[in-house]
This record gives structure tokens, sequence and C-alpha cells, in this order.
């Protein structure tokens, strides 16, 4: 199940939507992130401590099982799901080969997954906060110029009117003009976060295909 070769890495060839990378950063990455993390953490940490005993030696092979299966979670979420039936596939042909569990302690690629883990904790948080602090917050500053009228029309109240910030920024403009500047940096914003979730979701790529072996 753990050879070198028995599983092909993400193809880049496959061009998801904005949507969908938005979808696996906002949504995904993070829930998975942690899941993988606790999983390897624990099991790895209890299987190597009670190796000794005997008993952590099971415990060592759940983990690398285990981790792997995660990961190849993790890489089906980066392709969309379009490789599930060529996963599937893979998955049925390995377990009819699997492998001992000698044979699985002791080969070098079963623990990457493990280390895949471990480091993609920490960068599934930086994922999610770029992604939810350029693209979401351009998109929801987008609306400033709607949500003005909506609050003047409504409840008769002025947005961006006697604003500390706003007062010091843009001291000669109304409070109306003040809400399309409000959604020009809101474009702006969402366009650098395009551009960043792009590139975060092709080194996402390459960066499970670096583990996945």
């Amino acid at each position: 199940m753990l050879h070198a070769g028995s599983a092909p890495a993400p193809s880049m060839g496959w061009k998801p939507s904005f949507l969908l990378k938005m979808q696996y950063f906002v949504v995904t990455t993070l829930p998975l992130g942690i899941l993988g993390f606790v999983f390897a953490v624990t099991f790895g940490l209890v299987g190597v401590a009670l190796t000794p005993l005997g008993i952590g030696i099971p415990i060592l092979y759940v983990a690398l099982i285990g981790s792997r299966a995660l990961l190849s979670l993790d890489a089906q979420a980066l392709q969309g799901g379009s490789g599930l039936r060529g996963e599937a596939a893979v998955e049925a042909a390995d377990t009819a080969a699997k492998p001992g569990m000698r044979q699985v302690l002791l080969s070098v690629e079963s623990y990457l997954p493990l280390l895949y883990w471990l480091l993609k904790l920490p960068l599934s948080i930086i994922q999610f906060t770029l992604a939810v602090a350029f693209p979401v917050s351009g998109f929801v500053l987008l609306f400033a110029p709607l949500v003005y009228w909506a609050a003047l029309q409504g409840y008769g109240y002025e947005l961006f009117n006697n604003d500390i910030v706003m007062d010091v920024l843009l001291p000669m403009a109304s409070p109306a003009q003040r809400s399309y500047a409000v959604a020009g940096l809101g474009l702006i914003w969402f366009l650098v976060g395009f551009y960043v979730v792009n590139r975060m979701f092709s080194a996402s790529v390459r960066f499970v295909s670096v583990f996945r072996r």
C-alpha cells in the first residue's frame, strides 16, 4: 500500500474554478489539517512511546496507514473529486498487494504522511487566514455603497459620517463618496486575494505531491 509510485500525484492539468479553490481553503483545509495533525501526533507519539512494550507497534502501524489515508483525502480535495474513481482503483489494487506490518514500519516513505500532517496544520492556518483576509473581506467591502444606502433609507443612519478613520483619510469626501472609496478598496483587496488564492492552491498541489509516494 505504501510502495513508491503506488498513487499518482495530483495533476496540475485539472483547472478548478476559483470558487472551488476558495471552498478548499475556507471549508476544507483547516478542519482536515487539524484532524490530520491530531491523528498523526496522537497515534504516532503513543505508538513510538509504547513500542518498547510491543503494544506500540500496531498503534504506530495504524498511525502510518491512517495518516496516508488522510493524505489521500486531502489530495482528492485538491483535485475537486475529479480523481475519485482513479483513487478507488489504486486503493483496491494496493489492498490486494498490501504489504505486511514489518514492511510498512521499516519503510522510510511510510513516515512521510506523518511529517506532512505536522507541517500541514500551520500551513492550513495561514491559508485559511489569507483566504478570509483578502478575497472574502474584499468581496464584502464591494457592497459598501449598497449598505450605505440601505442604512440611510431604512434607518436614517448615515454610515461613514463622523468616522475617525475616514475623517483622517478622506476629510473632504461625503459619506456616499467614502462608501465608494471603500468599495474600490474592496475591489483591490479582492483582486489581490484572487492572485493569492491561485498561488496558494498551486503550492498546495505541489506540496501534497512531495509527500504522497
